[in-house]
């Protein structure tokens, strides 16, 4: 059975995860960084010398990994969210117990009886 109230503190639990991790790895810091590094990394100077080209390179990869790793859980949560509260509104169908579900009579034939030919 679901229990939208259950789902729901459990993802309540994970968006207060996903905001401590998000001030542990201080992504709106890392979001300006990565900014800066993509204007130095357009300089012509920069790509004049093959190691700091590489350097940048590197690091903007990893900076670029923390930040889409946390928008991808951010987004997976708020699916999570939007899924519970659908299912959470749908009125669920009503179905009679299963001892008492009408079954086919056993002495009822599926098929009309069959015609005698002359």
């Amino acid at each position: 059975m679901f229990r939208a109230d259950d789902y729901r503190m459990r993802a309540k639990a994970l968006s207060d995860t996903l905001q401590e991790t998000k001030e542990a790895l201080d992504i709106d810091e890392l979001r300006q960084k990565l900014s800066a590094l993509k204007a130095e990394q357009e300089k012509p100077e920069v790509w004049g010398d093959l190691e700091l080209s590489t350097k940048l390179g590197r690091e903007i990869s990893s900076v670029e990994g923390k930040v889409a790793s946390y928008d991808k859980g951010k987004k997976a949560l708020e699916e999570v969210n939007e899924v519970i509260d659908l299912r959470g509104a749908r009125p669920r169908a009503r179905r009679p117990p299963a001892n008492r579900r009408k079954r086919p009579r056993r002495d009822a034939h599926p098929l009309p009886p069959a015609r005698q030919i002359r």
